[in-house]
């Protein structure tokens, strides 16, 4: 019989402040606002604000007629460092100091939106609602000439800066725990899993948060793959955390909410291919022309990314033609899903047409994808590109041949210094530029310079006959 996994449930240290609104203003926000207090965005629902015009009028109303008594949690980032510090929690220890270096007392836990909302009502960006307000230094009607900063009633502007403000921060917490806080704040909001995944301060959740920040207008714009709610509530990042487990895991296992949200956890078995993730992910983004937003389903994105990385990468295909290749891509694609053929497979109970298996991302529904546009692929990639050599450059041995091949003269005819033949002061140089095609092979292989051989760059040596 298994065991049982021990939980254990520590009792944390907070300290408590109950600010009025100007206090808090000068003592963590305000001005100093970005020196004092900071957002980790593994705490953030989303990059920017999920409130609308209306719900930052309603808090900003709430906070004025003191309907608003949330707390704002925060960690108090030195004293979370120097108890790591003395309890040897190297990890968390590095990551409270790389904040406090910045300049940072707080890390705002939970209390984005309020902030970002009391941000823009003290820069004339939000409004109050409409209507007349009664409190205890007089009733005021507020309507579309006063219901801003600047426009409001002067004691009523008095009121706004004597409204309270409660303040939870956190003294001893470790990286894992300001995680567990986050979701336990919002356990009472729809947070999806994307978001609580997010909450994570692993370097998987912070690579594909940025990664769906930086790339958003690909997958929006001009395109039905997301809108700007699935933005909000991160499922951009959704998606390219499946190309990151795929890409890991291959076709042998589903991802499911436990698997992902434990690739997302610190020091995960995932993330240490994260570095070769990045750069193959990199790659792509800076490879896929815009052409590619004519494709329909953003599954056949996801598709498309493990074709790149199959042929691209482990394939080592130099894809010359992108525009034929998408082309290409398309019509392989097009054709699939017009085709009436049935697969199937021994975990389903129903065969299936290719058009229904493009619909999810289930690890045989994958498979069977890949397996189908490859087979096509394979046919007639050589249309659209080469096969660079595995090899990119050869040995002493080879370089000490081939000058002497060449009567020790460079193809530059300067004479070769066999003195310096073996550093780098000179290269082995291709004849047919390896980024076109050439072989690196000892027929091709010339000694050069360094200064000439980098002065090629991508291009052909010109050979005199």
């Amino acid at each position: 019989m298994a065991k049982t996994k021990r939980v254990i449930y520590r009792q944390m240290l907070y300290d408590r402040y109950n600010y009025k609104m100007d206090e808090y203003l000068d003592s963590v926000y305000s001005n100093e606002l970005e020196t004092k207090l900071k957002a980790d965005l593994a705490f953030q629902a989303a990059n920017d604000t999920r409130w609308s015009p209306e719900e930052q009028s309603n808090y900003m109303t709430n906070v004025i007629v003191g309907k608003a008594p949330s707390t704002f949690v925060f960690a108090d980032v030195e004293s979370c460092r120097d108890i790591a510090e003395e309890d040897g929690r190297v990890s968390d220890y590095e990551y409270y100091d790389d904040w406090f270096t910045e300049g940072t007392e707080f890390l705002n836990i939970d209390s984005n939106n309020r902030n970002i909302c009391i941000y823009e009502f003290l820069n004339g960006r939000v409004t109050l609602n409409h209507g007349t307000y009664q409190m205890e230094s007089g009733n005021y009607t507020i309507d579309e000439n006063n219901d801003t900063i600047d426009t409001l009633p002067k004691r009523l502007k008095e009121d706004f800066f004597k409204s309270s403000v409660l303040v939870t921060a956190y003294t001893d917490a470790t990286r894992e725990e300001l995680s567990e806080i986050f979701v336990a704040v919002n356990d009472g909001q729809p947070l999806n899993n994307p978001e609580k995944r997010n909450a994570s301060t692993s370097k998987t959740a912070s690579y594909i948060r940025d990664m769906a920040k930086e790339h958003k207008d690909f997958f929006t714009i001009d395109t039905k793959w997301f809108t700007n709610m699935n933005v909000t509530r991160r499922l951009i990042d959704d998606f390219l955390a499946d190309f990151f487990f795929f890409y890991y895991w291959g076709w042998t296992k589903g991802s499911n909410k436990e698997r992902l949200a434990s690739m997302y956890q610190v020091d995960s078995a995932e993330e240490k291919q994260l570095g070769q993730f990045k750069k193959t992910l990199n790659g792509f983004m800076k490879w896929i022309p815009k052409d590619a937003k004519a494709i329909s389903n953003r599954n056949s994105i996801f598709d498309l990314f493990f074709v790149y990385k199959e042929l691209v990468i482990d394939g080592n295909y130099k894809i010359t033609d992108t525009k034929g290749f998408i082309k290409e891509y398309i019509t392989i694609v097009s054709d699939l899903l017009t085709s009436d053929h049935m697969y199937k497979d021994s975990s389903w109970k129903v065969h299936k047409p290719f058009s229904i298996m493009i619909g999810g991302r289930q690890v045989t529904n994958n498979k069977i994808r890949n397996e189908e546009i490859m087979k096509r692929f394979r046919k007639v990639i050589d249309k659209y590109g080469h096969k660079l050599d595995s090899k990119r450059t050869l040995g002493k041995r080879e370089k000490m041949i081939s000058a002497a091949n060449q009567g020790f003269k460079t193809p530059e005819n300067k004479t070769i210094n066999l003195s310096k033949l073996q550093t780098k002061e000179y290269h082995n140089g291709h004849g047919k530029s390896w980024i076109s095609g050439g072989k690196t092979t000892l027929d091709n292989n010339y000694v050069q310079e360094a200064k000439d051989n980098l002065k090629l760059s991508k291009k052909d040596l010109e050979l005199s006959e």
